[in-house]
C-alpha cells in the first residue's frame, strides 16, 4: 500500500508489513507513522511506476490535493514527508498542499496537530 517510517517501537514485530499492524503497534508503544514521500510517481508523468500508493485501488490518480484527501493511507499516518531529494519538487509540493489540507481537517476533528513538531522527535533520530 505504501512506504512507512515508524518510531517509538523498541523491536520488530511479526506484521509490521501489514500497515494496519504497523499503525496499532505504534499506537501502543506511543510512536507514531510516517507515510513516506506518498506522492512518488504521481505527477511524474511517466518517467516513474505508477505511485506506490495508487498501486492497488482502481481510483485514478488524483489530479489536485484535494483528490487524495480520502486515500486509506491518511488514515494510518500521523504526518506525511512532505521533502523527499528523490522525488520531484512537484510531487514534493503536491505532498506539502495535501498536508496543508490534512492538518486542517484533522486539527477541526481531533484537536490536535498532523505534524510532528522537531522538539517531540527523539533525539536519536532526527
Amino acid at each position: 500500500m505504501a512506504t512507512f517510517l515508524a518510531f517509538g517501537m523498541d523491536r520488530y514485530q511479526a506484521g509490521f508489513n501489514k500497515a494496519d499492524q504497523l499503525r496499532k503497534a505504534a499506537t501502543a508503544a506511543g510512536g507514531f507513522v510516517i507515510s513516506a514521500h506518498p506522492f512518488r510517481g504521481v505527477l511524474s508523468g511517466g518517467h516513474r511506476s505508477r505511485a506506490l500508493i495508487y498501486q492497488q485501488i482502481d481510483d485514478p490518480l488524483p489530479e489536485a490535493p484535494q483528490d487524495a484527501l480520502g486515500h486509506p493511507v491518511f488514515k494510518l499516518a500521523d504526518a506525511i514527508e512532505v521533502a523527499n531529494g528523490g522525488t520531484v519538487d512537484k510531487e514534493n509540493d503536491f505532498a506539502m498542499a495535501v498536508a496543508g489540507l490534512l492538518k486542517h481537517a484533522r486539527h477541526r476533528r481531533e484537536r490536535r496537530s498532523f505534524y510532528p513538531r522537531p522538539w517531540q522527535v527523539p533525539h536519536q533520530v532526527r
